[in-house]
């Protein structure tokens, strides 16, 4: 350990701001993504499932015999309580899905302007962070809701990311480096 210390300690000052600079990069990014990730979740709440609507399946955790389990499943009370289990659920899907498009679209809104943000400022490892964790931010939502999206909102959104980030590895990186040269 005190070999480290001291190779980091000898070592050239633009190493040292070099190190910091990743790592606060980094930090930024993860804690950007991460703060609004959890965000999102506080914001847009899971609806609970209707268990109340669903406990005609509780017998089935009670031991009985063959002849009260066939009448129990064919009376009239286990039907209709199947009935409103089966529309209680369609209706929580619904919800569910249409809280995660909300925090999709809220997300993806907060990634696109964390990544035009990051492209834009001139501090370089505060920029560079805040662009990382809209990154990372578009990345995670993509992940997190594929589910909800239809496959041309996919293929549109992931072809647009890609076409910004070639677009400014171009612009700013590739430029910069040429004209250090």
């Amino acid at each position: 350990m005190q070999k480290i210390a001291t190779f980091i300690n000898s070592a050239p000052i633009s190493f040292n701001m070099a190190i910091k600079q990743v790592l606060l990069i980094l930090g930024i990014a993860l804690i950007f993504t991460v703060f609004f990730g959890y965000a999102a979740e506080v914001v847009f709440e899971q609806p609970k499932y209707p268990e109340e609507k669903c406990r005609c399946y509780e017998p089935m955790k009670v031991p009985m015999s063959e002849q009260e389990s066939r009448e129990y499943y064919a009376s009239a009370e286990y039907k209709a309580c199947q009935t409103d289990c089966e529309a209680a659920t369609k209706e929580y899907n619904t919800l569910v899905e249409k809280t995660n498009f909300k925090s999709f679209i809220a997300l993806s809104i907060v990634a696109i302007i964390a990544i035009v943000t990051g492209l834009v400022l001139s501090l370089e490892a505060i920029s560079s962070g805040i662009l990382g964790g809209g990154i990372l931010l578009l990345v995670y939502s993509v992940m997190r809701h594929w589910g909800v999206l239809n496959k041309y909102l996919r293929l549109t959104l992931l072809g647009v990311a890609l076409i910004v980030l070639i677009y400014y590895g171009y612009q700013k990186i590739d430029k910069v480096q040429k004209k250090k040269r």
